[in-house]
């Protein structure tokens, strides 16, 4: 027998070429076959070692036939691969794409977050602001006016305090509540107009004073922390530098940049119609009548300062200064008196403190505070637009 190897064609021995292609025809030896267990065996066999079954006789075209099947199936296995890497190619193009676009997107917000952060947040406003003050006791008129910046976020209210060298505090002697005298120069800073209130608290921590919200009253009993807490926040909302005032400087502000009286009205009495004091009727007992015992006002119910547009310097809440008391750094200084307090304790020269671990009791009801901005270039910066 003979067989075309390209072809796979069977040819008698007679034959010397393929009629289909050609090519040259080659001997092959016939083998035998078992069906059952498809195990060849020489041509002289007539049985299967294995099972015993009959064999017959296998043409070289079946196990050619076989061989170019294993070949179509290997060549077929290797297409599905290509294929396969191919449609795996293709995800990771459209995952890539799909990330890019993502990643555009970003980009995209992030500008746009971006430019409007940059040119749409709210407006800061600098505006000189002119007041009366009413003498309450010759009800004679004086025209003042102050650099007044509002912060747009909360609203806030800071009046501009200019640079100046002034001696600090009144005793000669050693009184533990009131400073000595002492010369301290300041540079320009700028004080809220109004103690912090609750809703002022609410616009830069919502979540923290719901329980007992009071809307325009000075917030009360914070602690040393919570307060910096609000602070911190604060500061990123707006990009501007607050904190709590130096008693220095809240004293410079209190006696109008420096001058020399008792009380932020200008003179050395106060009246109870000029201030929130004296209305503990089992202390002082000053100005307790029966609507007003044990309560303090709304920021802003009296009348300003006389030469700088501040309320509230004298009585309301006492506010907490930066600075320490004493040298165990526990106790932190109050200035400007409270509500229970009598007339001698709301003098802009009376010096009170209060331990940080009180703030949070009793004690620290009659405690708020009111923010310094301290950024001495600030009108210069706004009104040229930097």
């Amino acid at each position: 027998m003979k067989l075309c190897k390209i072809c796979g064609i069977e040819y008698q021995e007679d034959k010397q070429f393929c009629k289909e292609c050609g090519a040259k025809l080659e001997e092959v030896s016939p083998k035998k076959i078992c069906k059952n267990c498809q195990i060849e065996y020489p041509s002289d066999k007539e049985f299967c070692k294995e099972c015993g079954e009959s064999l017959t006789v296998s043409s070289v075209l079946d196990s050619s036939k076989k061989q170019i099947v294993t070949e179509e199936k290997i060549i077929s296995e290797a297409e599905e691969k290509d294929e396969l890497l191919k449609e795996s190619s293709n995800e990771i193009k459209n995952n890539y794409k799909k990330i890019l676009i993502s990643i555009s997107g970003i980009a995209v917000i992030a500008i746009f977050v971006a430019y409007f952060v940059l040119f749409n947040k709210p407006e800061e406003k600098i505006e000189l602001i002119p007041y009366t003050y009413i003498d309450p006791v010759t009800s004679e008129t004086e025209q003042f006016s102050s650099y007044v910046y509002t912060e747009p976020i909360t609203g806030m209210k800071f009046v501009e305090v200019t640079k100046g060298i002034f001696t600090q505090g009144d005793c000669p002697g050693s009184d533990p509540f009131r400073f000595g005298r002492h010369e301290k120069t300041l540079k320009t800073f700028w004080i809220g107009m109004y103690e912090v209130t609750h809703s002022n608290w609410m616009d830069v921590l919502p979540d923290w004073s719901k329980n007992y919200f009071r809307d325009n009253y000075p917030i009360t009993n914070m602690t040393w922390d919570e307060i910096h807490v609000f602070i911190k926040e604060l500061n990123k909302l707006t990009g501007r530098k607050f904190r709590l005032p130096r008693e220095a400087e809240w004293e410079y502000a209190a006696r109008g940049e420096g001058k020399y009286f008792d009380y932020p009205n200008g003179r050395n009495d106060i009246l109870c119609d000029e201030a929130c004091f004296g209305r503990d009727e089992t202390g002082s007992n000053e100005c307790v009548d029966d609507k007003n015992r044990y309560k303090y006002e709304t920021v802003g119910s009296y009348q300003a300062q006389k030469y700088l547009p501040i309320y509230d310097m004298a009585g309301n809440v006492a506010e907490i200064c930066e600075d320490i008391y004493a040298a165990d750094g526990e106790h932190k200084v109050i200035r400007g008196g409270s509500y229970l307090l009598s007339k001698k304790e709301c003098s802009v020269f009376w010096r009170g403190s209060l331990a940080v671990k009180h703030m949070k009791t009793g004690p620290g009801k009659v405690v708020g505070f009111r923010l310094v901005l301290d950024e001495p270039n600030l009108r210069s910066q706004i009104i040229s637009g930097n």
